[in-house]
């Protein structure tokens, strides 16, 4: 893992967090050669509560005769898009650093955001807080402006390559409080000896979105739609649009 202090930044006012792009400075990845690729190869980055290999079986197993690809670090992602990918699940956020639009993106209760929240030892709210864990979405800078977009507030981010890694940043005081989706809430403090409060971040982030990078992904595009409820639960939505 790796501390990052972020520069300060200012205007961070947006309800709605779906891109990092822009204000972390990173360059789109989509180049026209890519949409030669003719395979329909699916890249899956998100992080749930289970390991990639596993996440990586469920979608398999989901969509049958779709090669699928789960990674967890930005860079092993960055190179599976090079690399000629037909499409890529993942975070809005994500989607937006690397120059891609959803072609489907998920819902949960009829929005396509959700609520995150702080989660730590004492009372937490975007004021107490210095030091924010936060799962290393998009590289050190722009995982350091992703929080601050969802908190409105600059802190000192302490990345982690895996959401089951965030506790220990508690459990080490590592970090004053960790930044997650508030449906995660629930399964942390189960899994935590630590007496933990929460508190809702200002700001939401877009669920689960597919964006279709070659012709061949909108058979991906078509099959997502049609994956079993069990599925999308775990995936943290309830329907596609």
């Amino acid at each position: 893992m790796a501390r990052t202090i972020p520069e300060k930044t200012t205007n961070i006012s947006r309800r709605t967090v779906l891109a990092g792009a822009g204000a972390a400075g990173l360059t789109p990845l989509l180049e026209p050669s890519i949409a030669l690729a003719a395979a329909p190869s699916l890249v899956v980055y998100l992080h749930l509560d289970m390991k990639q290999r596993a996440l990586q079986e469920m979608l398999s197993s989901a969509l049958d005769g779709i090669e699928v690809t789960a990674v967890a670090r930005y860079g092993d992602l960055q190179r599976q898009i090079a690399s000629g990918a037909s499409a890529l699940l993942a975070l809005g956020p994500v989607l937006a650093s690397l120059g891609a639009r959803p072609t489907v993106t998920g819902l949960a209760g009829g929005r396509d955001t959700e609520p995150y929240a702080l989660l730590g030892g004492m009372r937490v709210s975007t004021g107490q807080v210095q030091r924010v864990g936060a799962v290393d979405l998009l590289g050190r800078k722009g995982t350091s402006t992703f929080v601050h977009e969802v908190l409105q507030t600059n802190v000192e981010v302490e990345r982690v390559t895996k959401l089951e890694d965030m506790l220990r940043l508690l459990q080490f005081e590592m970090a004053d409080a960790i930044l997650l989706p508030q449906r995660i809430v629930p399964l942390m403090r189960k899994k935590s000896e630590l007496t933990l409060e929460s508190s809702r971040a200002p700001n939401e982030v877009s669920l689960p979105a597919l964006a279709v990078l070659t012709p061949a992904g909108n058979t991906i595009a078509d099959r997502l739609k049609k994956i079993p409820t069990s599925v999308k639960s775990e995936l943290g939505v309830e329907s596609w649009r």
